[in-house]
């Protein structure tokens, strides 16, 4: 199931700053521009200048790779929330830079958002799917301003299961990522035609209209789930 969206609306990919059209574009531009969750980072040398330089910077930090998705983007890019939650802690060290963590608990994962500029929440705050969560930036062990996102598994508690594979718990997450485009008023009608076999009121049209897909489909995932639950 699709549960996250991309965390900024304008990449950055050889100079040119530009919408991505669809969910191939976006990851077109991390890949050519950024580093994927498998990359082999460059020498630690480069970003700590008294480390060694046969190594690279994951290897010299204990790690085994990259563990995140490099998102290449302007500089002050709007850093959005990938899904429903709740700030879970704020990083300010050397290799995270400025960093926020959102415990999503409806899916036991965490998202984490690094390099950033300044941040647009604080520490508890309950955050909505798309809240601005700070700009990007390119402070901490970076070479280039980009948003590095990376997600973990959890307890209910939020705290990662499994920080001893390699990555101190990261996992790939491209699966769990849908589009971010809002419906227009047809697209609400043929959601609704699909999700409930009819019409939208004139409120509903009004509420959606505007709103992600990602945010309707899953309310309509949980309204059919009460539904069939009263009707056993």
């Amino acid at each position: 199931m699709q549960i996250f969206i991309p965390p900024v609306k304008r990449v950055k990919t050889w100079g040119w700053t530009y919408e991505p059209k669809n969910l191939d574009e976006f990851w077109k531009a991390v890949a050519k521009s950024g580093q994927g969750f498998d990359g082999n980072g460059v020498s630690a040398c480069q970003i700590i200048p008294e480390s060694p330089c046969d190594i690279s910077i994951y290897q010299y930090w204990g790690l085994k790779s990259h563990g995140g998705e490099d998102v290449p983007c302007p500089h002050k890019e709007p850093i959005l929330n990938s899904a429903d939650g709740i700030v879970h802690e704020i990083n300010t060290d050397r290799g995270t830079g400025l960093g926020v963590v959102v415990f999503h608990p409806q899916y036991k994962l965490k998202t984490i958002h690094w390099h950033l500029d300044s941040l647009d929440v604080k520490l508890g705050q309950e955050v909505k799917q798309g809240k601005v969560l700070g700009l990007a930036d390119s402070t901490g062990a970076s070479t280039g301003t980009h948003d590095h996102w990376g997600c973990k598994e959890t307890d209910d508690q939020g705290n990662t299961i499994n920080k001893d594979n390699g990555w101190l718990g990261n996992i790939p997450f491209k699966d769990k990522v849908g589009w971010f485009n809002n419906m227009t008023k047809e697209e609400v009608k043929k959601q609704y035609a699909l999700s409930f076999y009819r019409e939208p009121d004139a409120e509903e049209l009004a509420y959606w209209t505007g709103r992600p897909l990602l945010e309707f489909l899953n309310t309509a995932i949980k309204d059919r789930a009460k539904f069939l639950e009263k009707i056993k």
